[in-house]
């Protein structure tokens, strides 16, 4: 069951980082033509998995898996 509570949260934060990356494209916030400015959204993203990773490790000594 640990598996799927991790894959939901990454499901969930790409669903929101999605959103908000539409969002901005619409507000001329984004040139979707332009890589360079998505680069910041995976620097955003390493300490929202890394943490996701903790906690996940987290439950699994608990749990003695």
């Amino acid at each position: 069951m640990n598996k799927y509570k991790v894959i939901y949260y990454v499901v969930a934060i790409a669903l929101l980082v999605s959103v908000f990356l539409l969002i901005g494209m619409d507000l001329g916030w984004f040139n979707p033509y332009q890589s360079n400015q998505f680069i910041w959204v995976y620097f955003a993203l390493i300490p929202v998995v890394d943490w996701i990773e903790k906690k996940a490790n987290n439950l699994a000594s608990e749990k003695g898996e």
